[in-house]
């Protein structure tokens, strides 16, 4: 099957917030969040069926403590990382190899899970040379151009879909970011509750997806299997 019939649909549930530099400070490497969960599927769309699905804990050093904030919105505690969690570097490779079978590659807010990624790319840079030296071209601009991999973002591609019109600081009207769930809402007309699961959310961007871009549409089941 042809490398373009395959879609990489990827979500991360991290430690916090990608910090904003201000000119002139440094940020460490430690200091910037970690990922708790990474959630992938290759979802085929000449089959219209979903060829692999990966759902991965990760552990994080013991000093890294979760905040209850994000163990409430998550569901993700330092005990489950640690239970069930692998390795950043074993789950980075297996990602890639599924990245490499796809001629697309689409998440909500895709810029934010890419920088995840090449964070964590970086904090781990020593190792991933020494075993998986491939891995350093995830998301390398020139990389995916000679690779015929391209990107989808549901967010970007949400603002005039969901035409959710906001106030700016400046008192004039402006189409917000949809979130997950309300591009959801309005593409589905169903409230879901389950988001910030990255499983459950890679899903429902799927589904969003299939919807938006090709007229695909899921159904329930389809849908709940998928998450479940």
């Amino acid at each position: 099957m042809e490398k373009k019939h395959r879609i990489l649909i990827f979500d991360t549930e991290t430690t916090d917030k990608i910090p904003k530099v201000k000119s002139g400070e440094t940020v460490y490497i430690h200091q910037y969040p970690y990922i708790l969960q990474l959630s992938f599927i290759v979802y085929n769309t000449f089959t219209k069926e979903v060829e692999k699905k990966h759902d991965y804990y990760i552990k994080i050093p013991s000093n890294i403590i979760i905040t209850p904030f994000i163990t409430e919105l998550t569901g993700i505690t330092n005990e489950i990382c640690e239970t069930k969690g692998i390795d950043i570097v074993e789950a980075i490779n297996i990602f890639y190899d599924e990245y490499m079978k796809c001629g697309c590659i689409i998440a909500h807010n895709i810029q934010f899970d890419i920088q995840m990624i090449n964070i964590e790319l970086q904090r781990n840079k020593e190792i991933i040379l020494q075993k998986y030296p491939y891995c350093i071209n995830i998301f390398n601009l020139i990389f995916e151009q000679l690779n015929g991999i391209t990107h989808y973002c549901t967010l970007r591609h949400g603002i005039n879909v969901c035409k959710i019109q906001v106030m700016s600081k400046e008192n004039k009207p402006y189409n917000k970011w949809p979130k997950l769930c309300e591009l959801y809402k309005h593409l589905f007309n169903q409230d879901l509750h389950g988001f910030h699961n990255s499983l459950f959310d890679v899903s429902a961007c799927l589904r969003c997806y299939l919807k938006m871009r090709l007229n695909i549409v899921m159904t329930d089941d389809e849908f709940n299997h998928i998450h479940q």
